[in-house]
């Protein structure tokens, strides 16, 4: 009735017919029902209509509508598999034990014949799925159309809360705010206030264990042979990367109970997720953008904060639990950086460090928030460390500057990987740090959403996955975006 073939580590198993297929196919619907009821969705990565063994995030979504090659094709296609296996490993290890027990007791008989786990079962499925869809050259039309990752702005909200009329005040106050975010720019870095204690997070090897911007431009080099060019360094060149290019984190500290770097887990006191201050890590996500004709590979590293909760007036929009700050590094082929970036896990306080081989673009007649670049003075030397002043409470970014020894106190931190954030360690089981529904960090809402709900964000001010981070609100825009540095600068190669 079947027959095995071994194809590298991965067993096929044929049944006659479309058997094979149709198990497969309802094996899928039968997990995709399962996560669904149990709310362990995960965000980071969307899922693409009638192709269930494939998911798309914004930047290889951006490939769906260009003429590929076959040899394009396929590649493109292995990085959305790989992304739905990586989402599937993550939504059904955060099952409920009884769960994950009734999934096993559903696998087709293929695998059960050959004593297959889940995972292992969706990897041979994911492959047989792809072969049996890409005979047909309609399919491949299908997918290119349905790959698609939505925004997250909420066409709802903006249509009720009139945000054709109501965006212009918000573009008023943002613009205040600009003004504040720019001001310790504005002054010598020895004059910017210091209101506590400045404590410095650094990793033990991150100032000997570094690379030059030639070996950096080899490794991008080297690992872009594929038929996209896409940087793709292998586990020992990426850890070298991001290493080279760690910030230090520099955060003036007066509540300790807000204002030191930590890692997140989830609280049995109140079952909301909290910071333990006692383990500070800095989480690693890699990340590409698209920006005149080259695929440049951007290193992220993301720090979090028990909160901004004590509050200096009686309403503060900007206090609640949890902060934290993504910083993000653009490298050039040169092996040099070409930008750096940085936002708040809200996505909020979006603000660009341009090299000097890039040139701003002149402003719109659009009142989309502009990319702001508060410090003019970013002549950094070649991969030279930065250090990231970090203000009390709120957790700006007040200051970049190149490392240099200080007679200040330092906490040493551990890297982990921003997966971990998606499954952590929960009573009994385990469950993401992100909500299934919104990509919302539990409890980390803020008032700021009462006021600035017209403009389409769900919980604005509140802490989010990867992926739904909205960075502009009398506009659209997303952290992740494809194409994101080509809305502000031209590249003077």
């Amino acid at each position: 009735m079947f027959k095995i073939v071994l194809t590298g580590v991965l067993l096929f198993v044929c049944y006659d017919g479309n058997a094979s297929v149709i198990a497969c196919k309802q094996f899928y619907q039968q997990l995709d029902d399962t996560v669904k009821k149990e709310q362990v969705l995960d965000n980071q990565f969307a899922r693409i209509k009638n192709f269930p063994y494939l998911r798309v995030n914004r930047f290889w979504a951006s490939f769906a509508k260009e003429d590929l090659s076959a040899s394009q094709f396929d590649f493109w296609l292995q990085q959305l598999q790989a992304l739905a296996m990586q989402a599937w490993q993550i939504e059904y290890a955060n099952l409920p034990i009884e769960r994950q027990y009734r999934i096993r007791q559903q696998l087709p008989a293929f695998a059960k014949q050959h004593n297959l786990t889940v995972i292992a079962t969706l990897e041979q499925c994911s492959q047989l799925l792809k072969q049996a869809d890409f005979e047909e050259q309609d399919k491949r039309q299908l997918l290119q159309q349905q790959a698609i990752v939505p925004d997250v702005y909420s066409t709802q909200k903006r249509v009720l809360g009139l945000h054709e009329i109501t965006k212009y005040g918000i573009h008023i106050a943002i613009g205040r705010k600009y003004k504040v975010l720019s001001k310790p720019y504005q002054m010598p870095l020895e004059e910017v206030p210091v209101s506590g204690k400045l404590i410095r997070y650094d990793h033990r090897l991150a100032n000997t264990l570094r690379l030059n911007a030639n070996q950096v431009s080899a490794i991008l080099a080297q690992s872009s042979q594929n038929p996209l060019a896409v940087p793709q360094p292998n586990s020992k060149d990426l850890n070298d990367l991001f290493m080279t290019f760690a910030p230090v984190w520099e955060v003036d500290t007066v509540f300790d109970k807000d204002d030191r770097i930590g890692t997140p887990f989830w609280s049995e006191v109140d079952n909301l997720p909290d910071v333990n201050v006692s383990k500070p890590k800095v989480y690693q996500l890699l990340s590409y953008t698209r920006f005149q004709q080259q695929i440049l590979l951007q290193l992220n590293y993301l720090v979090w904060f028990p909160g901004n909760t004590l509050k200096k007036k009686l309403i503060d929009l900007e206090g609640g639990r949890m902060s934290g700050v993504i910083w993000r590094v653009t490298l050039a082929p040169n092996g040099k950086p070409l930008v750096y970036d940085t936002i708040h896990q809200c996505g909020c306080f979006h603000m660009f460090y341009p090299s000097k081989v890039l040139t701003a673009l002149p402003p719109t007649d659009d009142i989309g928030e502009l990319g702001l670049a508060p410090q003019q003075d970013t002549d950094f030397a070649d991969n030279a460390r930065l250090v990231l002043r970090i203000a009390y409470r709120t957790h700006y970014v007040d200051y970049v500057y190149e490392y240099k020894p200080r007679d200040v106190e330092t906490v040493y931190y551990q890297f982990a990987d921003y997966k971990q954030l998606r499954s952590l360690p929960y009573i009994a089981g385990r469950r993401s740090l992100f909500r299934a529904k919104d990509g919302v960090v539990e409890g980390s809402e803020r008032l700021m959403d009462w006021v600035m709900w017209p403009m389409g964000v769900t919980e604005l001010g509140a802490m989010r996955q990867w992926g739904m981070h909205a960075t502009a609100f009398t506009g659209k825009r997303h952290f992740d975006e494809a194409r994101l540095m080509e809305r502000y600068y031209i590249w003077n190669k």
